[in-house]
């Protein structure tokens, strides 16, 4: 059992240090849906940049689930699924687009990398 506890503190300090590595990279993204939730807000929204806020916030959706954020995730998800849908967009969005962004940038600074808990804590021998 204390092998296996050892395990995983090995793999969470690997991918502590995975997320330092790909932390700017999830910055950088999170800046393009804040751009695009601007611009929303404005009623400047274009369709490019649209595009792209939501080919960002899939990128976020899932690397931000391989480093255990799963309610960053799931945050991500639903911009995604906002910025790529056929139906168009209006300032009511760019409000909760907005919100779900400062919910995911508490989400980064409340919690810590990790590995999804998948049992290893209670392997028994």
């Amino acid at each position: 059992m204390a092998e296996a506890i050892q395990d995983r503190q090995t793999l969470n300090a690997l991918v502590a240090r995975l997320w330092a590595q790909k932390k700017d990279l999830t910055l950088s993204r999170i800046a393009v849906l804040e751009q695009a939730s601007s611009a929303l807000a404005a009623g400047s929204l274009t369709r490019e940049l649209c595009g792209r806020a939501g080919g960002e916030a899939h990128k976020l959706a899932g690397s931000l689930g391989t480093f255990g954020f799963a309610e960053g995730s799931r945050l991500a998800r639903a911009m995604e699924v906002m910025l790529t849908s056929d139906a168009e967009l209006n300032r009511d969005d760019g409000e909760r687009l907005a919100q779900l962004l400062s919910q995911l940038r508490s989400e980064l600074q409340a919690a810590a990398p990790s590995l999804a808990n998948d049992g290893a804590d209670s392997v028994q021998e």
